[in-house]
């Protein structure tokens, strides 16, 4: 392990969040004292994103990130949408469905360690709260710049 998770804890973790994608961002909106929302719009905003770009939601959870990421990758984007949980990527779909026009949105499920993208395959990639979740974070984050593009 390095830097996170204990191996042993991710199937707590995946118990303690399934069943919770319709209450999750009043969660963390508790916990940030109110400022989640505010928080994810900023980090979108400094993420410098274009209409058309290819964009990575890693750890989306049920999709308030990817809602805003839809808005600014439409017209003509492919927002990827990846989590373990199957019920989170169902609800981050229909967000950010709703939020982008002429907008490809395609789904993954899968854990940090192992992204099932192509190298060099996305112009960004956004992480917001689940990166706490990872097992090993360098590993994480050296999959997350595997599937940037140079300059992502």
């Amino acid at each position: 392990m390095s830097g996170g998770l204990p191996s042993d804890r991710w199937g707590r973790v995946e118990a303690a969040l399934s069943g919770l994608a319709d209450v999750y961002e009043r969660a963390n909106a508790a916990m940030s004292l109110g400022i989640a929302g505010r928080l994810r719009s900023r980090l979108v905003a400094d993420l410098l994103p274009r209409p058309g770009e290819a964009a990575l939601d890693a750890g989306c959870g049920p999709g308030q990130s990817s809602e805003l990421l839809a808005r600014a990758i439409s017209p003509g984007g492919t927002l990827i949408l990846m989590d373990p949980l199957a019920e989170m990527l169902v609800a981050a779909r229909e967000r950010a469905s709703r939020a982008g026009r002429d907008l490809a949105v395609l789904t993954v499920r899968a854990k940090f360690e192992v992204i099932p993208l192509a190298d060099e395959s996305v112009d960004l990639a956004l992480v917001s709260y689940s990166l706490r979740d990872a097992v090993d974070r360098r590993e994480a984050l050296a999959e997350l710049r595997r599937v940037l593009k140079v300059g992502g």
